[in-house]
């Protein structure tokens, strides 16, 4: 199955995603700091990643998916 990293600031929201997409039988990676982002993406390889656009302490978004 897939490699997918979530990237997302609120607990509940990463644990309903790991649940779910665990239980299908995909690897999760699970992640609130931006700063672990690129170490996650280096060691994990997801094939998917979910972010959420709207993390809070006034991150761009748009400059974490230009690092990926």
């Amino acid at each position: 199955m897939a490699n997918i990293l979530i990237i997302d600031n609120q607990a509940w929201v990463i644990d309903l995603c790991e649940k779910g997409l665990a239980g299908e039988g995909h690897n999760i990676s699970a992640t609130d700091d931006i700063d672990s982002v690129k170490k996650n993406i280096l060691l994990f390889r997801p094939n998917l990643v979910l972010l959420n656009q709207y993390l809070k302490h006034g991150i761009l978004v748009w400059d974490i998916l230009n690092d990926i």
